[in-house]
């Protein structure tokens, strides 16, 4: 049976473009072309040439519900916020052993920093000792070394987890753990890059910093999907974006707010049990329900994008570099700025609209200075005393 002549075509303008035989191969077999008829495609074209095809063609998608053997439909449609949700609800239902678990690695993690922090201070205080011994037990030191662990623990479960979404089979924790070591560094570059320029962008108002968030939205995906790194990312982001930024952008809008309606309207029977049960199940419903989904259709975006403009051989131009290193820079010269602002703010507040820690922590600190020793105990006061 001799191939689709759509199929001939497109195989011929992809590799004038010059993307490898593989590549092709896994578009094409993602877009539910069979390796039978794809194979039979690259036997014909190597003993005869196809018609030239428009360049800009996109991989033929088979409709929904298709045999492998179709005929697929040529569309340039990306799908709805609705069928974007159903997809990303299968998925989750499909590997929801390997994301729970996945969830739950930076959720005790952050529980167990928290409790070490809270008995150390704990600790300090009810011995008494001096301001110095208290710095160090009372959390300074461990706060510092349990963050970067802690920052570690939650870029590597990341990984694992779009490792996991990304992949075409079910993969077990241990081997999304495993593929995502790699991506630990990468993923933190690429966030600090991401932070800053779109900091930068901020700083010429809000809506260039929407603009430029929805441009790099699918970054990250980038760097495990296609192993680009850093400004490569995120340009490759862009190109997938571009031409379709509102399109991006309401998708991603839209389907969020499905989802945090969902979440509101789930845990309404919780308020009836008190307010602190209902903070508890809405946390732990954004934690392993809300956040996978958002980023599963995140996935199936991306996807979905990709399968029509196929994989972007990217090069970083001069004039790119230039501009998003300026924009970085930008936004690394805001970052104390903003927190000089927002201290300077929170102390011009009157104290009744402080938090009651803030309020103890300034009088704790006024009565060590008072101290010519020094050596009073942190005693906590009660808020009725700071009154």
């Amino acid at each position: 049976m001799a191939a689709p002549q759509e199929l001939l075509s497109y195989i011929t303008t992809q590799r004038a473009a010059r993307f490898s035989d593989d590549q092709i191969r896994k578009n094409l077999n993602a877009n539910g072309w069979s390796k039978e008829a794809t194979e039979q495609a690259f036997i014909e074209l190597s003993s005869a040439s196809a018609h030239q095809a428009d360049p800009d063609q996109p991989a033929p998608v088979l409709s929904e519900g298709a045999a492998t053997t179709a005929t697929p439909v040529l569309g340039d449609e990306v799908p709805g916020v609705m069928q974007l949700l159903k997809k990303s609800w299968s998925v989750y239902r499909e590997k929801l052993q390997t994301i729970l678990l996945i969830q739950l690695i930076p959720a005790l993690a952050s529980f167990i920093f928290g409790l070490l922090i809270a008995v150390g201070i704990s600790g300090s205080q009810a011995s008494g000792i001096n301001e110095f011994i208290v710095l160090i037990l009372g959390g300074r030191v461990l706060l510092l070394v349990g963050s970067v662990v802690l920052i570690v623990v939650v870029l590597w479960t990341y990984a694992a987890l779009l490792a996991a979404l990304l992949s075409e089979e079910k993969l077990t924790l241990s081997q999304a753990l495993s593929g995502a070591q790699k991506y630990i560094l990468p993923l933190f570059v690429l966030g600090f890059l991401l932070s800053t320029i779109t900091l930068g962008a901020l700083f010429f108002l809000l809506i260039p910093g929407i603009i430029v968030s929805i441009w790099f939205v699918f970054s990250y995906l980038v760097v495990l999907s296609e192993n680009k790194h850093g400004l490569q990312a995120l340009v490759a982001s862009r190109r997938y974006v571009s031409g379709k930024w509102w399109l991006v952008f309401g998708r991603l809008f839209f389907g969020t707010l499905a989802l945090m309606f969902i979440l509101m309207i789930g845990i309404l029977p919780f308020i009836f049990f008190g307010e602190e049960t209902a903070d508890t199940v809405s946390s732990l419903a954004e934690m392993f329900i809300i956040t996978p989904l958002i980023t599963i259709y995140l996935v199936q975006l991306y996807k979905e994008l990709k399968a029509r403009k196929g994989v972007i051989d990217i090069v970083v131009t001069s004039r790119q570099r230039w501009a998003y290193s300026a924009l970085s820079v930008l936004g690394i010269i805001l970052i104390p700025v903003i927190i000089f602002v927002s201290v300077a703010v929170v102390n011009m507040l009157p104290a009744e609209w402080r938090s009651e820690g803030q309020v103890q922590e300034e009088l704790q600190e006024s009565l060590l200075e008072s101290n010519g020793e020094r050596q009073l105990p942190l005693v906590p006061l009660s808020f009725d005393e700071v009154e």
